[in-house]
């Protein structure tokens, strides 16, 4: 069965990617998902199509990892100790 962008399928994470993007094979291909890790089973909507790979958005988690259940959830006061406000560049 032939992959088209916009299909969903389910996918086991098996690996991850340089950039942190999930991993996992379909039909022999590798699927990047990004916001995934391994050991997740997920449900992936397939975004691109190329000769070798598969980029897909996460639609939702089937087997979430147990011992990490907030880190989708980071609190407000890392995401404002983050911002570049925070962090003013020196002008010379």
């Amino acid at each position: 069965m032939v992959v088209q962008p916009g299909q969903l399928i389910e996918l086991e994470v098996t690996g991850q990617a340089h950039d942190g993007a999930g991993v996992g094979k379909y039909e022999g291909f590798a699927v990047f998902v990004p916001l995934t890790v391994p050991g997740e089973t997920v449900r992936v909507r397939i975004e691109s199509v190329k000769k070798i790979t598969r980029a897909a958005s996460c639609w939702s988690w089937c087997k979430p990892i147990p011992t990490e259940p907030n880190r989708f959830a980071p609190s407000m006061r890392h995401a404002v100790a983050a911002s570049p406000s925070t962090f003013p560049m020196k002008r010379s």
